[in-house]
């Protein structure tokens, strides 16, 4: 993977999504970039990938750092792990990972705000609710299959080795 291409697809995303700002549950937009990466680049690539994206949303936002990094890893191991098994230039399968990737990001903001919760009893933390987090993962799958299909436009900039479908090709040991 080119780093020059990535750094530059974090910094639109990431500005992008401070750029909508706080008004109401929107899109996650960095989840669908850690899903494009995980999609098409090599399976160590793509994790260090993921797990960057979630250190940079972590250095913009207020949450703890490394909570959105732990996230996108665990996105980008289930994405590495169902990529052989999906097509992966179908609607539905963007708009499927889409939401799937957004679930799994609440799922670990809800969890450390109910650990965060039992840990410190005597602070009145109030973690996210887990409505505006589902609302956000709709909206995600809805946006998921026009970002992930433009992503798909620019792959080669990234310099992804994807083979085409139904093609053979071995596999090194660079690319596991």
């Amino acid at each position: 993977m080119r780093w020059l291409a990535y750094l530059i697809l974090a910094y639109l995303v990431l500005g992008t999504q401070v750029g909508l700002g706080p008004v109401g549950p929107g899109p996650n937009l960095m989840v669908l970039a850690a899903i494009f990466i995980a999609i098409y680049a090599p399976r160590r690539t793509a994790l260090m990938g993921c797990f960057g994206l979630g250190l940079m949303q972590d250095l913009m936002t207020a949450s703890p750092l490394g909570l959105w990094a732990i996230a996108y890893a665990i996105v980008g191991l289930l994405v590495i792990g169902v990529r052989d098994m999906v097509y992966r230039e179908h609607f539905l399968t963007h708009a499927v990972l889409g939401f799937l990737g957004a679930l799994t990001g609440a799922l670990v903001l809800l969890g450390h705000g109910r650990l965060y919760q039992s840990l410190h009893p005597d602070w009145h933390y109030r973690g996210p609710l887990a409505w505006p987090l589902l609302r956000s993962a709709g909206y995600t799958a809805l946006l998921a299959p026009f970002v992930l299909g433009g992503l798909r436009r620019t792959k080669q900039y990234f310099g992804f080795r994807v083979p085409r479908r139904g093609s053979v090709r071995t596999l090194r040991r660079r690319d596991i």
